[in-house]
């Protein structure tokens, strides 16, 4: 079982006897937060507690962590992969959206698990929470917040392979790898995290077989195959392995696959077709061919910014659409917002690529009234979209995502 470090050490640091003997005696984890998730390749559980009222209910905020004398420092190096360390050094150490990322830090803890759907423990994202006490660390200097994360990656490593603890299938393993990997790796940055194992193990997990699935077992050749929100967080756990990794090459392979998802037929080779493709959803320049020249976010009409292959996954054809196949194209504008900043942190932005595809996605989302999507793992691009285009989406608290989050802290 897990317990985090608040749980197993309290406030001040001593250890929590009643927490620890009451969970090992009924084996299990008591739910403190969650969110009903109505995507059709998750669970759909109703919360005890959902995230909008986690984001309320604790009026104490918890005391900074105490500083063990066993994990060094983080050394000084490039900059961050998440934000530029100058903007980081200038955020803001009070208000809601700051007290909020503490709280999250706070209830980080643990091991991650590559093989559960963003690592649920049960229902909390653990990635998320991590990347929380990482920033903590990264703007404060908090050494006891950069020890949870340290420990976290340590356990990290293989986690792809075991059985999943929250019911995620084998065959989509896979999926659950790249939904997080992004979150992890963006906290080992924040913390100056140096493992030869670590990155030993990222260089071989781009290309290593991980799960059951009938076409996409490796994160590179879905990435390269797929033009749904699989290849989409594929393509972000890819570029953020070369990123950490500052692997040139596979930067260079991995920027031009995600070039031409958004729409840059030039680049790489075409997108395999899933069965769920739809080809009323499809939008093409004049004198191509839509069934052969398709990409992946359309490029032009009043389909323009349509991400074809997930609002496919609607039950009916253009012009309607449902509730999972909007699902579905929030899960990949997370990932290509996820994937645009890690690029540009290394020097290859990609915010105008394609007649600003980024952006084209985000405004059929927000003409169809649902910017912020229906979920709270969805509430955090808008605040990224605002910051980098100088649009004037509306937007909300921005909570917890599957790669990023605290946006609103970070950008707002």
């Amino acid at each position: 079982m897990t317990l985090t470090y608040q749980q197993l050490f309290g406030r001040r640091g001593s250890i929590n006897v009643r927490v620890v003997l009451l969970s090992l005696l009924i084996g299990g984890i008591v739910v403190l937060g969650g969110e009903e998730v109505a995507v059709a390749d998750e669970v759909s559980v109703t919360p005890v507690v959902s995230l909008e009222q986690e984001y309320e209910w604790q009026d104490e905020l918890p005391a900074p962590l105490e500083q063990p004398e066993s994990v060094p420092a983080a050394e000084p190096g490039q900059g961050f992969l998440l934000i530029d360390r100058g903007e980081l050094a200038a955020l803001p150490t009070s208000g809601s959206a700051w007290d909020y990322l503490r709280q999250q830090a706070a209830r980080a803890g643990g091991s991650g698990h590559l093989a559960n759907y963003d690592d649920r423990d049960p229902y909390n994202r653990v990635p998320a929470k991590h990347l929380a006490a990482a920033l903590v660390h990264a703007r404060t200097g908090d050494r006891a917040a950069r020890a949870v994360v340290v420990r976290a990656l340590d356990g990290l490593r293989g986690t792809e392979e075991r059985s999943s603890t929250v019911g995620t299938s084998s065959s989509d393993r896979l999926l659950a790898t790249v939904r997080q990997l992004p979150a992890w790796i963006m906290a080992a940055d924040l913390v100056g995290y140096q493992s030869s194992a670590f990155t030993q193990w990222l260089r071989v997990l781009v290309d290593k077989p991980i799960g059951t699935h009938g076409r996409w077992r490796t994160i590179r050749g879905c990435s390269d195959d797929a033009a749904n929100n699989w290849g989409a967080m594929a393509t972000q756990a890819r570029v953020a392995i070369a990123a950490y990794l500052r692997d040139e090459a596979a930067l260079a392979a991995a920027s031009a696959r995600f070039g031409r998802f958004l729409g840059d037929r030039s680049l790489a080779t075409q997108f395999r077709k899933t069965s769920d493709f739809d080809l009323s959803f499809v939008a093409v320049p004049a004198g191509a061919n839509p069934s052969t020249d398709w990409t992946a976010v359309n490029p032009v009409g009043p389909k323009s910014g349509i991400i074809v292959e997930d609002l496919s996954r609607s039950a009916g054809s253009y012009p309607r659409w449902d509730r999972s196949g909007i699902g579905y194209t929030h899960e990949t504008l997370g990932a290509m917002l996820t994937t645009a900043t890690l690029l540009d942190a290394v020097g290859r932005p990609p915010w105008e690529w394609s007649d600003r595809a980024i952006l084209r996605a985000a405004n059929w989302l927000n003409s169809v009234g649902r910017i912020n999507g229906d979920w709270s793992l969805n509430k955090w691009p808008a605040w990224v979209l605002n910051h980098v285009y100088g649009a004037s989406f509306p937007t909300t608290r921005a909570l917890m995502g599957r790669q990023i989050g605290f946006t609103d802290w970070l950008y707002g």
